[in-house]
C-alpha cells in the first residue's frame, strides 16, 4: 500500500478531522463488505405515469473509485461519523483533493457506494464512488 495524496475536503470539512488519508491499494490482504447504496433519482410527478424528458446528457459526468482509510482501525462510532459526513447531502459538495497536482482544481461531487474494507479483519478504509455534477473539475475563482 501507499499513500497518493495526504489529505481531501469534502462539504468543507477536511479528512484531518476524522484521521483519514487517500489510499492506493495494492488489494494484498483486503476484504470489503457493502455498507451504503445509493442512485441519482429522476423527476417525476405524481399525475404522470413516467418522468418528466428534459432532453438526452450525451456527456456523461465524471465518476471514480475513491479510497480513504486511516492508519488506525475504526472503531463503530468513528465509522458512523464519517459515513454521516461523506453521504448525509442532499445535493453536490465541493471535494478538494490536497496533492500538489491538484492544487487548482476542485470538483462539486456526490459520494455513493461506500463499502467498508478491512485490512486483516480489522476495519481501515473506504472505497466509494465519486460522482460528480458535470464531467470536469472547476478551477478555484480568480481574484482581481
Amino acid at each position: 500500500m501507499m499513500f497518493t495524496a495526504k489529505s481531501f475536503t469534502y462539504d468543507g470539512k477536511s479528512s484531518d478531522d476524522f484521521g483519514l488519508l487517500v489510499y492506493y491499494l495494492d488489494n494484498q490482504a483486503i476484504t470489503e463488505e457493502p455498507i451504503w447504496e445509493s442512485e441519482i433519482t429522476e423527476t417525476r410527478l405524481v399525475s404522470r405515469t413516467d418522468p418528466l424528458f428534459f432532453g438526452l446528457n450525451v456527456n456523461k459526468p465524471l465518476t471514480w473509485s475513491f479510497v480513504v482509510g486511516s492508519v488506525k482501525s475504526l472503531e463503530r462510532e468513528q465509522i458512523d461519523e464519517i459515513m454521516d459526513w461523506l453521504t448525509s447531502c442532499d445535493t453536490y459538495k465541493w471535494l478538494e483533493i490536497e496533492q500538489d497536482d491538484m492544487s487548482g482544481w476542485r470538483y462539486k461531487a456526490l459520494i455513493q457506494n461506500v463499502q467498508l474494507i478491512h485490512f486483516h479483519g480489522l476495519a481501515a478504509a473506504f472505497r466509494c464512488t465519486v460522482v460528480c455534477d458535470s464531467q470536469f473539475a472547476y478551477e478555484y475563482p480568480v481574484q482581481y
